[in-house]
């Protein structure tokens, strides 16, 4: 799973244009504009991607085939920050910290990625805050 960036985030476009061309599965974020939910939907292509909440691009809701957890082995995930105990820092309306809540399966690994310059060394977090396996930055 990964995401689809926005202007001032570690650009996605190519990671999923280059996955696609493999054949590989490729699963983004879509908020569902009634339920506010964050639903993770497979990406068919980069063509059929639109305008969603918070001007972030999205498939288009006739496209949304819900996946669920289990079956993602690799979740990409942005940040506006990250510290140096891979805590991350989100936009503030707890999408990922929602859909990352309960057990993770065991095989699934959730890694951010980010500029140097978004690597702090200490975020405040709630209990509910989820960190990140790892951190890729530039």
């Amino acid at each position: 799973m990964t995401y689809v960036s926005m202007p001032t985030e570690v650009d996605t476009y190519y990671l999923n244009e280059e996955a696609l061309k493999q054949g590989k599965r490729i699963i983004v974020p879509y908020i569902d504009p009634e339920t506010h939910e964050m639903i993770a939907t497979e990406l068919l292509s980069l063509n059929y991607l639109k305008e969603g909440p918070f001007g972030i691009y999205q498939p288009e809701g006739g496209l949304v085939k819900p996946v669920p957890l289990k079956e993602i082995d690799l979740v990409v995930v942005p940040a506006i920050a990250y510290d140096k105990k891979n805590m991350r820092l989100g936009r503030g309306k707890g999408y990922y910290d929602r859909f990352l809540a309960g057990a993770r399966p065991s095989g699934t690994k959730i890694v951010g990625l980010a500029f140097h310059f978004q690597v702090v060394d200490v975020l405040p977090s709630d209990p509910h805050d989820k960190s990140v396996f790892r951190v890729i930055t530039d």
